[in-house]
């Protein structure tokens, strides 16, 4: 007996994401287009076909998917193969990926099966460059997760769909390490992450028309959001940062007209750019922990945002660091109490500069640190 499945409607399509940190993966596919429903930690519906090319934690996009509880048998996933591509013209590739634990030691055999009945049924296979790739995901829990979820989130089961579109994937991010730029400093952003970040100031895809970095130290942020075709200001009060972003800039040959670097206060910066109406801030303070909780940090932040808002009313992404036993406070929605201390003064910043926080994400560094992802909009 075929198992009841999910037919997807034409107006919809089905994003899978990173293992790496699936409630991240979850904000940024809320950036990209609105979602429906989450049907796994990685995995979730969205409305109509984002264009997925500049995300960073977002694998693959299926349109159109289907999907069921208990396993599918070959025929039925090869039966939907046909009804939703009548044509036999194309040819085809097929695809089994785990996301999370399967109990089913066998599910390649599946991929055979569904290869072999298209074959059978006239259709040409190519596993080298084919013109659709039929993937199929057996969906289970994490093992061992970096980032464990805040709840449980979905039951196991099985997707499948038309790869339509594919993500930036980790490997172009570890083309762009930050250990092989000209100008390198321990405190570089992993290019994945800085992504990540410019990502989530999107607003259903549409992105904002410029993106400011007053703590731009090495130009992480400045290079993922230069090469999303963003227009973005940076500045510092190290010299020898603005310029290193600067040749970081130039080594991967980034339109030079994308961006404008200077070396300034960032509690100042409406006397670099009065009049930035629709461009969204997205930082990482230079400040270790230890200043954090004796309020230097909380301070500087204040007075940075409040320079921030003088200039455009757009959101702020920004990193905080903190001790990565705080980390189930940021799952459990407890951002205050995870700021060691600082959770009050956080708190009544926010308050005075009309901010709230939508989204919360710990992201392990290591044993001894953490950060705290926040995006603050507008109240």
């Amino acid at each position: 007996m075929v198992p009841p499945t999910t037919m997807a409607t034409p107006s919809q399509s089905m994003l899978v994401g990173s293992g790496w940190h699936p409630p991240l993966f979850r904000s940024e596919a809320g950036s990209f287009a609105e979602i429906q429903d989450v049907i796994h930690p990685r995995v979730v519906i969205v409305t109509g076909i984002p264009n997925i090319s500049e995300s960073s934690l977002i694998d693959r996009l299926l349109h159109p998917f289907s999907q069921s509880k208990e396993r599918p048998s070959a025929e039925s996933i090869a039966s939907w193969f046909n009804d939703t591509h009548p044509s036999i013209n194309q040819t085809v590739m097929v695809r089994v990926h785990r996301l999370g634990f399967i109990e089913d030691e066998n599910t390649k055999v599946l991929e055979r099966e569904v290869g072999a009945l298209l074959h059978n049924q006239g259709r040409s296979i190519d596993l080298d460059s084919p013109d659709l790739t039929l993937m199929i995901h057996p969906c289970g829990p994490a093992t061992e997760p970096t980032h464990p979820e805040s709840e449980y989130v979905s039951e196991h089961g099985w997707i499948w769909g038309v790869v339509a579109q594919k993500g930036q994937g980790g490997g172009i991010f570890a083309s762009r390490s930050a250990t092989d730029r000209a100008y390198f400093r321990p405190v570089s952003l992993d290019p994945r992450l800085a992504r990540t970040m410019v990502n989530l100031t999107r607003i259903l895809g549409e992105k904002p028309s410029a993106i400011i970095d007053p703590f731009c130290g090495t130009g992480g942020i400045l290079i993922e959001a230069a090469l999303s075709g963003i227009h973005v200001f940076g500045s510092d009060l190290d010299v020898r940062m603005v310029e290193g972003s600067r040749q970081n800039l130039e080594q991967i040959e980034i339109d030079p007209s994308l961006y404008e670097l200077f070396t300034h206060d960032a509690t100042q910066l409406e006397e670099l750019w009065p009049g930035m109406e629709g461009s969204a801030f997205v930082f990482d303070p230079p400040y270790g922990r230890n200043s954090w909780s004796d309020g230097e940090g909380m301070d500087l932040f204040q007075r940075t945002v409040q320079s921030c808002q003088a200039i455009s009313t757009g959101c702020f992404v920004i990193l905080l660091p903190i001790s990565p036993d705080k980390s189930k406070l940021i799952r459990s929605g407890n951002v205050a109490l995870a700021l060691d201390g600082e959770g009050d003064v956080f708190s009544r910043i926010l308050s005075e500069q009309n901010l709230r926080i939508d989204v919360a994400h710990s992201i392990h560094v290591h044993r001894s640190l953490a950060r705290l992802l926040l995006r603050l909009q507008p109240i």
